[in-house]
């Protein structure tokens, strides 16, 4: 029994012994030391120059980690995308120098002399600063003088550069800076064919009888007007030639032999001939005298007309003229002689 106690004790001695070895002399396995430990930096031993190649590729590699593909495939596309991006910045107009001192609000005050008119007009051409200040001016006056002297000064330059500002204001709640704007419109339009595109967009959304005459008023002279600009306003107006406006079917009977003498006009100008106003029939009548066609049925409602003894004397005078310019057969000419005695007598 004490031998077995013995060999135990010796036993546990040896386990304990073991144990303290283990543990403070044993070499440590590198295996099990994590990967973090071994990148301890070398003080000792100098570093290694790195390339000029691999700096660039490693900041080229860096810039682009977090790019997506796309962009990286096309580096332009989001300053291409981004209305925002790359925007230049326009600078603002400043003072022409070679001119004297000139504020926008001492324009147009008081009656402008002729000389004046024509040296203000010259200015704007080459001041936009002062030109600037102008249409700041139109947008802001309210009085009807001064209104129409700016508009003439403005519309006289010819200028694309009021058209922007112009569009805005033939919209205006305020009407006397309507009629200003198309004021200038009709000033514009023989000179800048773009002022025809505004024309065009006003008559196909204006609803005011007294807009759309003024507006109708600027293809009076369409000498720079394409034919394609004139084919929109002719399909713009046509309508209007039945508008329930008096003043409205007339300018549209006045514009339209302006813009075209296609055939198809006749029956047009026909039924304005039957119009119940005394003011469109007489504007018809002077139509049909610069229309080259002459329908069998325009021609005898003329002659109705010149001899009507209670019609507008206006209406008969138009009648007389249209039909003497259709060279007329014998017994036109003397159907027009005996109306022009019935009309002498009445004047007596």
């Amino acid at each position: 029994m004490r031998s077995l106690k013995t060999v135990l004790f010796c036993v546990a001695v040896l386990a304990a012994v073991f144990i303290v070895y283990s543990r403070f002399f044993s070499t440590p396995d590198t295996q099990s030391v994590p990967a973090v430990a071994t990148e301890s930096v070398d003080t000792e031993s100098p570093a290694e120059p790195v390339p000029e190649e691999a700096k660039t590729l490693t900041a080229t590699q860096t810039s682009t980690d977090n790019v997506p593909a796309d962009l990286q495939a096309n580096p332009t596309a989001s300053s291409v995308d981004d209305p925002d991006a790359n925007t230049a910045t326009t600078a603002a107009p400043q003072p022409n120098t070679d001119y004297p001192e000139l504020y926008g609000y001492e324009v147009g005050v008081d009656e402008i002399s002729e000389e004046d008119f024509h040296a203000l007009v010259d200015r704007l051409k080459n001041d936009p600063y002062l030109m600037d200040e102008l249409l700041n001016e139109l947008r802001v006056e309210s009085d009807p003088l001064r209104l129409r002297r700016l508009s003439a000064l403005l519309g006289e330059t010819g200028s694309a550069d009021v058209l922007p500002v112009i569009e805005e204001l033939v919209y205006s709640s305020a009407l006397d800076t309507r009629k200003a704007a198309l004021e200038v419109l009709s000033r514009v339009a023989p000179k800048n064919a773009q002022a025809y595109d505004i024309v065009n967009n006003i008559l196909g959304s204006e609803a005011d009888p007294e807009v759309l005459v003024s507006t109708m008023d600027v293809l009076a002279r369409p000498v720079t007007a394409s034919s394609e600009v004139k084919a929109i306003s002719i399909s713009q107006i046509l309508p209007l030639a039945e508008h329930e406006s008096v003043s409205v079917r007339r300018h549209s009977i006045s514009i339209l032999p302006r813009l075209t003498n296609d055939q198809t006009l006749g029956p047009v100008l026909y039924n304005a001939l039957l119009d119940t106003d005394a003011s469109v029939r007489k504007a018809a009548t002077f139509a049909f005298g610069s229309y080259p066609f002459q329908p069998p049925e325009a021609v005898e409602r003329l002659l109705e007309l010149a001899e009507d003894a209670n019609e507008d004397k206006g209406v008969r005078r138009g009648a007389i003229y249209a039909l003497e310019t259709m060279a007329p057969n014998e017994e036109v000419v003397a159907r027009i002689r005996e109306a022009k005695m019935q009309m002498r007598k009445v004047q007596r």
